[in-house]
């Protein structure tokens, strides 16, 4: 193999993207370490070379950085080598012009996003899908409830005594769902609820995305059967990386994090399994795991399965170390984790089960979200009059302890953070009228994290969006979260349900470009 890339640098490749031709082949790969490099062929002569890997993260279709880096190559290759044919995008775009547009402009929260009410944003060109597997939950849900030969009437009163004219307009796209609705939607059905909430193929927004997210399911099974096979680290700087790798989560740098990820997972259960400094690390590796695998894992929908496999491990580590702040957040991450997935009994179970540590600086922000995943089961139980106690007393806690945001074991408790909990679980509720008050209360700028502020956002987008005569408002706070977090806002099912609500009778003015634009980042057919 020629080129300049050292021997080092070539790594096990755990997923890679092909693309062959009679004219060449272009291969992608993305390695255990979380690098990524590209492997060109043409005219039986090979070339190597490392990838930006934060500019390949940008990409929807990543194997085609080859297209915006081949020209560059030709020189190695000498002058008579012809590069494989250019590909190109439905608009017939060329791919390589991805390389050099990013997809996301951070803004300012709490004003008006840029291109919302002017200049029109470009969408994301690079995202084809096959229009029936884009549809929403709704389109879902009709189609197995007439493959299975059940009418309206049946479902609905099987998914708790919902009216037969609600469910006829979530499957229309005319009505939005919470998550105990698609929970409760599942069961009537006997499904799993990820089968109404799956991603559509490709999934939008991917870059590298789901080759980390294999890479992540490869670390844990190798962490399952003793052969992590990382490498050796001091404790010290296995400790700056995951300070690190959670700050750049906590920015919405998800890119930096699918990069780290799967080389920093299985360095620190590699330095774990020598058996030195063995209660530190215990620490680490929980702390990375309900910080920052779970996290990253849901936040770009991967499979339910492997975000609990995370949790499970968490709380495995926690196990063995005994100690009662590692035991409630693994705990925590579990509970909180079988809640949003649908396993509400198992969920309660589990967060009952927890003993809560006194309230200090160092354990505040885990007393508060502890206190809080108790308000979430009151609001999936159906007991609204239970929720505000508990919401009650984590806003104490947070005016108390939460100046800094967080406390030592990474759990945030700001003012903000408990308002941002108040406005989702009003959405959960059901309550869209009662989120928009709560929102007015809420200074998002005032999150300590970027990823607080996005959900702020898309959670009041997703209530404006239920309200009549709040399009406009609606799209703008959407597009709010997707110029913060992008990922996340294109990926998750309930936004693109949002958005699907507020597409039937778009007008051609500024807000309906904007809107058909998101649709189609999101990955719904305009």
């Amino acid at each position: 193999m020629s080129g300049d890339i050292s021997r080092d640098h070539w790594k096990v490749p755990v997923q890679a993207l092909t693309h062959a031709n009679p004219d060449g082949m272009a291969r992608l790969a993305a390695c255990r370490d979380g690098s990524m490099t590209l492997h060109l062929t043409c005219a039986g002569t090979q070339v190597g070379v490392r990838l930006d890997v934060s500019r390949a993260a940008q990409l929807s279709t990543g194997i085609w950085e080859a297209a915006g880096v081949s020209q560059q190559l030709i020189g190695r290759l000498g002058a008579g080598w012809t590069p494989p044919p250019q590909p190109t995008t439905r608009s017939g775009q060329p791919a390589s012009s991805l390389v050099t547009a990013p997809l996301s402009r951070h803004i300012t929260p709490g004003r008006r996003p840029r291109h919302v009410g002017g200049e029109p944003t470009p969408a994301n060109e690079g995202t084809t899908m096959d229009a029936e597997e884009a549809r929403t939950i709704g389109w879902r849900l009709r189609r197995i409830r007439e493959d299975r030969g059940k009418s309206l009437r049946v479902i609905a009163g099987l998914a708790g005594g919902m009216s037969t004219s609600t469910l006829h307009r979530i499957e229309h796209g005319q009505r939005a769902v919470t998550l105990s609705e698609i929970v409760a939607l599942a069961n009537a059905l006997e499904i799993a609820p990820s089968e109404l909430t799956r991603l559509p193929v490709p999934a939008p927004a991917n870059g590298h995305t789901d080759s980390t997210t294999e890479a992540v399911r490869l670390a844990l099974d190798a962490i399952d059967i003793d052969r992590p096979d990382g490498l050796v680290l001091p404790v010290a700087a296995l400790r700056d990386q995951v300070a690190q790798i959670h700050a750049q989560r906590r920015a919405c740098q998800f890119a930096e994090v699918a990069t780290d990820l799967p080389g920093l997972i299985r360095n620190l259960h590699t330095t774990l399994d020598t058996g030195t400094d063995h209660g530190e690390l215990l620490d680490l590796a929980v702390y990375l795991h309900v910080h920052v695998t779970r996290l990253w894992l849901y936040r770009v929908s991967a499979p339910t399965d492997l975000v609990r496999r995370t949790v499970f491990l968490a709380q495995r580590l926690a196990q063995k170390r005994d100690e009662v702040t590692a035991l409630g957040m693994a705990g925590f991450s579990v509970a909180d984790t079988l809640l949003v997935g649908g396993a509400f009994e198992l969920g309660r179970a589990v967060l009952d089960s927890l003993a809560l540590p006194p309230a200090t600086a160092d354990t505040a922000g885990l007393v508060c979200q502890l206190t809080m995943c108790h308000a979430q089961v009151a609001v999936l139980d159906g007991r609204p009059s239970d929720v505000a106690a508990p919401m009650d007393a984590a806003a104490e806690l947070a005016e108390r302890f939460g100046a800094t945001g967080d406390d030592s074991l990474g759990c945030d408790h700001s003012p903000a953070e408990v308002g941002g909990r108040r406005v989702w679980l009003a959405l959960e509720a059901g309550e869209p009228d009662q989120v928009v008050s709560i929102a007015r209360d809420v200074d998002p700028e005032r999150h300590p994290f970027l990823s607080g502020r996005a959900h702020y956002w898309m959670h009041y987008g997703c209530a404006l969006a239920r309200l009549r005569g709040r399009r406009n408002d609606a799209v703008r706070a959407l597009r709010a979260a997707e110029d913060i977090f992008p990922i996340k806002v294109r990926r998750d099912p309930l936004v693109r349900d949002a958005i699907a609500t507020l597409l039937p009778g778009t007008r051609n003015d500024a807000i309906g470009v904007e809107l058909r634009r998101m649709a189609h980042r999101v990955g719904l057919p305009t």
